[in-house]
This record gives structure tokens, C-alpha cells and sequence, in this order.
């Protein structure tokens, strides 16, 4: 590869880079923003799994740019004397680098969002655990770390069976029974003076 082919992967995976950065850095989706605003946010734990994919692409586009700087330094070491990029046009490789660069965004996007998706699942789980969470305080944040969780829930299931198969899912322990309070009078007067 001559020293051009080097700055060519070099500028690719820099702009590749740069874009995992710049989507990182976008703040809410203004529809979130807006739900927020008038009290229909859908989501309790979208917030949280937003921060854990902004965090993976801001790694991704780091990456991606120490591999271009890293390229770009050692290229002029690296180059032979024939590049294989030298036979076409400028048009033509203008052309290579906008599909490159956007088939590489697509790719390591998809990958990103898989890989983001695995590992808010494993801290959410971790999270539940480790504290076993009262998953009884909260129903509708239950059910939807249950459904996060990929615990199934049939239609048969009211809401304390489906909470019992989520605590046997993630080995919790049962949550006692609340206790009766006695009704039986102790027998103490208070007498004013």
C-alpha cells in the first residue's frame, strides 16, 4: 500500500470517529424532551439505557480515531512504492470514501446498539440483585425490567405471579408476608395528673 491507500483508510476511519462522537454528544431527542415536559415519558429506564449507549459510542468514535492517528503516523514508514488507490479518479475515491465511511457508521452502529443493549441488561440485572429491589414498590418499573430482562409474561399472569416468576428468574428471595398487627390490649392507662 503506498502512503495515499494509508491516508485514505486513515481519513476514513477518523470520519467514522467523529460521527460515533458527534452522536454522542446529542442531547435528549426533542419527542423525549416534549414527553417529559407534559408527563407521558413512557420509559423509566430509557434515560439510563441512553447513557450506557452514548457511553459505548464514545469509546467506538475514541477508538476509531487513535486507529486514525496511529494509520497517519506510521504511513509514510509503511508505504511501498505502488499504491493500489493511485489507478482511479478522484471522483471514483471521493466517491469509495462517502460509501465507506457510511457503510463503516452503519456497520459499527448496528454492532454498538447490540452490544449496548447486552450490557445495560447486565447492569440491570446486576443492579436488581444485588440490591433486590422491591420490585412491589414499583409495578410499572418491574414489568418493564422484567420485560427488559426478557422474562416472558402470558396473559394468564396477574401482576404478583408475574412478580414471582421474575424473583425465581433472578434467584431473589421471596418477600415475606407482611405481619398482622395484634388487636390484644396490653392493659396500660394513662392517667392525667
Amino acid at each position: 500500500m503506498a502512503e495515499f491507500d494509508l491516508d485514505f483508510v486513515s481519513l476514513t476511519s477518523a470520519m467514522v470517529g467523529l460521527f460515533f462522537i458527534t452522536c454522542a454528544v446529542i442531547q435528549k431527542k426533542p419527542k423525549h424532551i416534549l414527553e417529559e415536559a407534559f408527563g407521558v415519558s413512557s420509559g423509566f429506564l430509557r434515560d439510563l439505557k441512553a447513557s450506557v449507549f452514548k457511553k459505548n459510542q464514545l469509546f467506538l468514535g475514541f477508538f476509531c480515531i487513535v486507529v486514525a492517528v496511529i494509520v497517519n503516523i506510521f504511513s509514510g514508514s509503511l508505504a511501498a512504492d505502488h499504491g493500489i488507490l493511485d489507478q482511479f479518479q478522484p471522483v471514483t475515491l471521493a466517491v469509495a470514501f462517502i460509501v465507506l465511511t457510511g457503510v463503516l457508521c452503519a456497520i459499527l452502529n448496528w454492532l454498538s446498539r447490540l452490544f449496548s443493549k447486552w450490557h445495560f441488561r447486565q447492569i440491570v440485572q446486576e443492579v436488581v440483585t444485588e440490591n433486590q429491589l422491591p420490585f412491589e414498590t414499583n409495578v410499572p418499573l418491574a414489568i418493564e425490567i422484567g420485560h427488559l430482562l426478557g422474562i416472558p409474561r402470558s396473559e394468564d399472569d396477574s401482576v404478583s405471579s408475574y412478580l414471582t416468576k421474575m424473583r425465581a428468574t433472578l434467584n431473589l428471595p421471596e418477600l415475606e408476608a407482611p405481619r398482622r398487627s395484634s388487636r390484644v390490649k396490653i392493659g396500660l392507662e394513662f392517667r392525667s395528673s
